[in-house]
Order: structure tokens, then sequence, then C-alpha cells
């Protein structure tokens, strides 16, 4: 109802396309058909795309991060992988690289692809360490929080346990302070 309203409105249809995701995803959850799940994914990517448009000069990096996790969602991996490195080729701003950086290795991840994780996690790795006083602390803390979830996981995955431990007792302790 609300995209019949406000079908021009960049934030009423990123919010539509959010909801129709979510309910993907719940719809999923909760056991139903492909079928139903599918339709509300596919409605989500569409809108996504439509905002991403060659005709819409506002291009969101909100756009391109649910349209790359709605194709993840449908089972297109390279193609949500290749919608994030778009995003990281249009969006300068360290916080949003990094959002774009972190969804590309969590997948990778997700997937098995340790080793293709890597370069995601190097280029985060660089750009957490230049943010400095750029954005408040406790959303630096909460970046440097993930990425060291992150690169614990990584370590996991090439089954570098000692590695992962040291890094998971770092988390631990930063927690605690």
């Amino acid at each position: 109802k609300a995209m019949e309203i406000g079908s021009g409105d960049e934030e009423v249809v990123l919010t539509a396309a959010r909801m129709a995701f979510q309910k993907g995803l719940s719809l999923r959850s909760a056991g139903a058909t492909e079928a139903e799940t599918n339709a509300e994914l596919e409605k989500a990517k569409s809108l996504y795309e439509g905002l991403l448009s060659e005709k819409n000069e506002n291009r969101s990096p909100d756009a391109h991060g649910g349209l790359g996790d709605s194709m993840l969602a449908l089972g297109d991996f390279d193609g949500a992988i290749g919608t994030w490195r778009k995003g990281l080729k249009q969006f300068d701003p360290p916080t949003i690289q990094i959002a774009f950086l972190a969804r590309i290795a969590d997948s990778y991840l997700n997937a098995d692809r340790a080793a293709e994780a890597d370069d995601s996690l190097k280029a985060i790795d660089k750009l957490v360490s230049t943010l400095g006083g750029s954005v408040p602390r406790e959303q630096r803390l909460g970046l440097i929080q993930s990425q060291d979830l992150r690169r614990a996981s990584w370590h996991m995955k090439r089954n570098e346990v000692r590695q992962a431990i040291s890094i998971l007792q770092e988390v631990v302790a930063r927690e605690g302070s």
C-alpha cells in the first residue's frame, strides 16, 4: 500500500524492499514453500534494482547492499558478490566500504571459501586502521569487534585454531573493559 502512495520516494521504496526481504527470510525460517519465499525475495530484488536503475540518480549504498543480500538469499552468489563490488567502486566513505567488504568476506566464509575472503579481510583491516577519530569511538570499536570475529572465523575455516582462540580472547577481554 505504501508503495502505491510513495513509489517515487527513495526511502519508501527502500523500506518496502527491506520489508519484502525480511518477509522472505521469515517465510523461509517458518518453513514456507520455496515459491512463497522466493516471491518475496524477488520482490525485494526488483525494488532494489529499480533504485539502482540508470534513471535514478540517487543511488544508495543501502540499495546495493540490499540487492546483493537479495541475490544471495535467492542463491545467486556471484551476482551478490558482483553487486557489492560495484558498490565498492561507487562509494568512497570508509564505513560504507567496510560494509560492502564485510558482506563479501562473510559470504565467502559462509560458503567455505575462506581463501577468497582474504583480500576483503585485509582491505577491512586497512580501512579500520585509518578511521581514527573520523567516526565515533563506539562505532569504531564495533567495527573492530566485528572484524575480529570475522578474522577468528577465517582462522577456524583454515584450521588455525590457536590463532582463532587468541583473537577471541582479545574480543572477550575488550568486551570486559
